[in-house]
């Protein structure tokens, strides 16, 4: 590693070491997170919420990717009538 030096105002170094602290790291590691951050968005580096797609694992579903905002939320599928999700809008669920 290349040691380099910085100058921060007050608050940057108080709430670093508050964050380092609640992390349980160091300023310096947090920096080198922040520096990585920056440099992956300068490179068009793909979102970083894209890598949980999957992470979860298979639904066991086939039509998941039509309808994650229905499974993901319980929404009643405009599919749906006569089905559960019907059957608890009449009894007010």
């Amino acid at each position: 590693m290349i040691r380099i030096q910085l100058h921060l105002t007050e608050r940057q170094d108080r709430l670093l070491r508050e964050l380092a602290r609640r992390a349980g790291s160091t300023r310096a590691d947090l920096i080198r997170q922040g520096i990585d951050r920056l440099l992956g968005e300068q490179d068009g580096a793909a979102d970083p919420l894209l890598e949980l797609i999957g992470a979860a694992g298979r639904s066991g579903r086939s039509d998941s990717s039509e309808r994650h905002d229905e499974i993901i939320y319980e929404l009643p599928s405009p599919r749906a009538s006569g089905s559960r999700a019907a059957e608890g809008r009449r009894r007010g669920r």
